[in-house]
């Protein structure tokens, strides 16, 4: 095949243009290109369901495959983006940012307040969304648009860099976002990666003796290749991203364009207009999609009904059909979720309150004080008050009542099955034993448990270190390698964590480790049906993973 720029969606779907702006895209099943109708100077790829063009006049085409032909959608557009979920936005002549409304088919112009004119835009997803913009003296200022309203804001131009060669920080020339929402970009010889939670650029290579890369394609946050041009030859040396070892792998081969896919592909042409294909480790995509709200705390139900609480208590559930946070009445400190119907909260005052949904569809207020609640998915509901004194709720279908457990908690977890483990301010490890209704001694030393189901419980201690219990031995496992800050165990048994840094991580039970999956978050809640919230408590940014 010969073709002059390739484009990957999330998917893998992979399309194309030869230097006579004919169209292509790439049949798996028969292992070949096929050209299709159209005459475009670029094209976009989302997803396989999410084709989009520019032509040499600048017209805008959606690519529509029940009728095998591309649809005029009205506008005009000088760059187009297209993200991992469909999301399309575009810059026109003026440099003007414009995001096409998928319900009311039309393009919505966007602004915010920033400084220069926009030159570039990158889609992660809706609501990963990032922007360059450049003055008249060539400054260039980063921006990204935050869906909560529905503006661009400015990020931070700061670049951490430790090493030993002096250089100038002039600024971004380009950026690149992974269907994760990872973002990374290129300066005057260095590249650099953003990291939500502190709001900087970490300058993760400089110019040569190390390497100097041109061009950068980011399909996830795992999948991150680059192109260096020496300057001589046409084609551009080939590098893949490590995030194991944090160093660029050289590849052999060379390149003029690169495109990532976030299922683990690369493809590219040559100066030659030859395509070359990289398959990498398939996994399933996912997207960890940015939503409009900041929560201090959210729950998740054992059918991923998920609901929040903001720093001002108000209480919110997630609607996703329409993929908002709708309001409730009443205001709660904390809430805990076990099924759709069995929702409780604490308010700032220590009253008790149980989601009336089934009867009242309103807030119930149950005598008695507490700090914490945490609720199972079998109608088992604990709790501890402000002194640390634990307690269960007893249900006898005619009323129920507080029952106190013997014994001091400051945090305790409640799986599926009604399991119930917790620690002390002295890091002692207890579980409740339903037979006798009291708090039993377990092994270990941790400062956080978290209990899916009777079979997965587990735990960090104060030194970050994760840890497994196996119930045969009596004992906890340690995970080698793994640090988190905060784990969450969800009612089906899966596992996630944050690290300090602010990583999100899944566990992966074939390989026994954990996955990295995206960065900027400082908490995670999960339920079980593989939906997770994850949040950032000092940004206010909210994202569900799906």
């Amino acid at each position: 095949m010969s073709l002059s720029q390739v484009s990957v969606g999330a998917d893998g779907a992979v399309w194309g243009l030869d230097s006579s702006q004919n169209v292509f895209t790439y049949d798996s099943s028969a292992g070949q290109f096929v050209q299709v109708p159209g005459a475009l100077t670029q094209i976009a790829v989302g997803n396989a369901n999410a084709i989009w063009g520019i032509n040499a006049q600048q017209l805008i085409f959606r690519w529509d495959s029940a009728n095998g032909n591309w649809t005029y959608i009205p506008g005009a557009l000088k760059q187009i983006a297209v993200g991992a979920d469909g999301d399309v936005w575009g810059i026109n002549a003026q440099s003007q940012v414009w995001h096409y409304n998928q319900q009311a088919q039309t393009w919505d112009y966007v602004t915010g307040d920033i400084t220069g004119s926009f030159t570039q835009i990158t889609v992660g997803n809706d609501g990963s969304v990032y922007a360059l913009t450049q003055t008249s003296n060539l400054a260039v200022n980063q921006y990204w648009y935050n869906p909560g309203t529905g503006q661009f804001q400015s990020i931070s131009d700061d670049f951490s860099y430790t090493g030993p060669y002096l250089f100038n920080f002039m600024g971004l020339s380009s950026i690149s976002a992974g269907a994760d929402g990872d973002l990374w970009g290129l300066g005057s010889g260095y590249t650099c990666h953003y990291a939500p939670l502190r709001n900087d650029w970490t300058v993760v290579s400089m110019p040569l003796p190390t390497l100097d890369l041109s061009q950068i394609s980011v399909g996830s946050g795992a999948n991150v290749w680059g192109l260096a041009f020496n300057g001589i030859d046409s084609d551009g040396q080939i590098f893949q991203w490590n995030p194991q070892s944090a160093t660029w792998i050289t590849y052999p081969g060379a390149l003029i364009q690169i495109a990532a896919g976030a299922d683990g592909s690369a493809w590219g042409v040559d100066s030659s207009n030859r395509v070359f294909h990289y398959t990498g480790p398939t996994q399933p995509y996912h997207s960890l999609k940015a939503l409009p709200g900041s929560f201090s705390q959210i729950s998740v139900a054992v059918d991923g009904t998920a609901w929040g609480v903001d720093a001002n208590n108000l209480i919110y559930v997630f609607d996703r059909g329409t993929q908002t946070w709708q309001m409730i009445p009443g205001e709660l400190a904390q809430v805990a979720a076990g099924t759709a119907v069995d929702i409780w909260g604490v308010n700032a005052g220590g009253q008790i309150w149980q989601w009336g949904q089934s009867t009242t569809n309103s807030w119930n207020y149950i005598p008695g004080e507490l700090k914490q609640s945490a609720v199972g998915a079998d109608q088992s509901v604990f709790g501890i008050n402000s002194y640390g004194q634990t307690y269960t709720i007893v249900f006898d279908r005619e009323g129920f009542g507080w029952v106190n457990i013997p014994g001091t908690l400051v945090q305790l977890s409640v799986g599926a099955d009604g399991t119930a483990w917790g620690v002390n301010a002295q890091q002692q490890v207890y579980y409740y034993d339903r037979a006798t209704g009291t708090w039993a001694a377990a092994p270990g030393s941790l400062t956080q448990v978290s209990v899916g189901n009777a079979s997965n419980i587990w735990g960090i201690d104060n030194a970050q270190k994760v840890y497994r219990y196996d119930a045969s031995a009596n004992d906890w496992v340690n995970i080698p390698g793994a640090l988190l800050t905060q784990i969450a165990v969800a009612f089906d048994g899966a596992v996630w964590g944050v690290n300090a840094e602010g990583g999100l991580y899944q566990w992966d039970s074939s390989t026994q480790s954990f996955d990295y999956i995206a960065e900027g978050v400082t908490n995670v809640a999960v339920g079980n049906d593989g939906v997770i919230f994850a949040y950032n408590t000092n940004t206010g940014a909210t994202y569900w993973y799906f």
